[in-house]
């Protein structure tokens, strides 16, 4: 059995259920994933309250969440990059908020090394999105970034990205942030490059 959150209609949290619902051997291509951690992102609550049903129509009941992070405790047939005891990351629009699923193996990713299963479920959504912006606009060595925000979620791995790529930061952030980011921003590069 595993635990989940749902909701049936669309609304506030307070129409988020928990229930139990059986889970069976992962299929074709799956992996059974015991979750350990799940992130909230803002897509989540605004998929709940039905904000985005023009764009991302879903057939109710829904199982929201989309990052979550767990053990590999089971491998269904085709799948041969993970194993039983493989630490992974879960990234896809929905069904994260479960103590365990069966997802496709297309939806995992193995978690690096040194990184706890809290982090690693708050890395996709968030890091992939300031990633992919910080490579479709090329940041690279001597670039100077300004990063609106960089105490939140994608703005604070915006500013961890652009350091590792190479580039002076500069953030914003509300006078109760200030402090956040600083040692990020401020501190050596990778390699000993101590420039302001």
């Amino acid at each position: 059995m595993s635990t989940k959150i749902y909701f049936e209609e669309y609304g506030g949290p307070q129409g988020l259920k928990v229930g139990e619902e059986s889970l069976a051997a992962p299929g074709e291509g799956e992996v059974q994933v015991n979750y350990r951690a799940m992130a909230v992102n803002p897509v989540d609550w605004q998929l709940a309250a039905g904000y985005l049903q023009q764009w991302v129509p879903l057939d109710l009941p829904v199982v929201p969440g989309n990052d979550a992070a767990g053990v590999v405790e089971a491998v269904g047939p085709g799948v041969s990059e993970f194993t039983v005891g493989d630490e992974v990351i879960q990234s896809g629009l929905t069904g994260g908020y479960r103590s365990a699923a069966n997802v496709p193996a297309s939806q995992l990713i193995a978690i690096p090394a040194g990184v706890g299963f809290e982090q690693a479920a708050s890395i996709p959504l968030s890091g992939g999105t300031a990633y992919s912006a910080l490579k479709q606009i090329g940041v690279g060595e001597r670039d100077t970034v300004l990063i609106h925000a960089a105490a939140g979620g994608v703005g604070s791995a915006a500013v961890q990205i652009a350091r590792d790529l190479g580039a002076r930061v500069i953030g914003t952030a509300s006078e109760a942030n200030h402090e956040y980011n600083e040692g990020s921003a401020r501190g050596p590069r990778p390699g000993g490059d101590h420039r302001p």
